[in-house]
């Protein structure tokens, strides 16, 4: 007489308790997926900026001297940069992208006022400072040039991103006689 039972298989307790661990663990997977989802297109929207902003850098510094996108008008290079917690304010700035005056983008990018869109319809603002400057050069003549400061600002679903580059623009045009 034999009065032990041989179990076979699995009781629902268990199976139970498998599924609920065996769904937590998928539930941190698909977070990971997610957040890695979300940085990805964040760094591809940083990618975006910096080319939008570095082809813009590129025109800055390829105008004459004197020309109007490179005036100083309030000295400040950070003049509209957001700090902490605020919101960037261009009109401070002393320039602000204008297709009409860097049609640089305009056969790259769509442009809906002084805002660039890329081809995601992720929207930029762009503006810039100038500090005019002058230094005396090693032959005594003075040697002028001036400091560009670019800022752009764009949102993505992980909170307000911008860049920030800076330049020095030498007057290297021979003066006429």
């Amino acid at each position: 007489m034999q009065s032990l039972k041989v179990r076979d298989g699995f009781s629902l307790v268990e199976v139970l308790i498998a599924l609920f661990i065996f769904t937590i663990g998928i539930l941190a997977i698909a977070n990971l997926q997610y957040r890695s989802i979300l940085h990805n297109k964040s760094a591809f929207d940083r990618t975006q900026a910096n080319a939008i902003a570095s082809a813009i850098f590129e025109e800055l510094k390829r105008l004459p001297f004197d020309d109007g996108n490179l005036t100083e008008v309030n000295g400040d290079l950070d003049a509209g940069r957001a700090s902490a917690g605020t919101n960037p304010d261009p009109s401070a700035a002393d320039h602000v992208f204008d297709p009409a005056l860097l049609p640089v983008l305009n056969s790259s990018y769509q442009v809906d006022g002084n805002t660039i869109i890329d081809g995601t319809g992720r929207r930029y603002q762009l503006f810039w400072n100038v500090q005019q400057d002058v230094t005396v050069g090693t032959a005594g003549a003075p040697t002028p040039f001036c400091t560009i400061k670019l800022f752009m600002y764009w949102s993505t679903p992980l909170g307000r991103n911008h860049l920030e580059m800076t330049a020095v623009k030498y007057n290297n045009q021979k003066a006429s006689l």
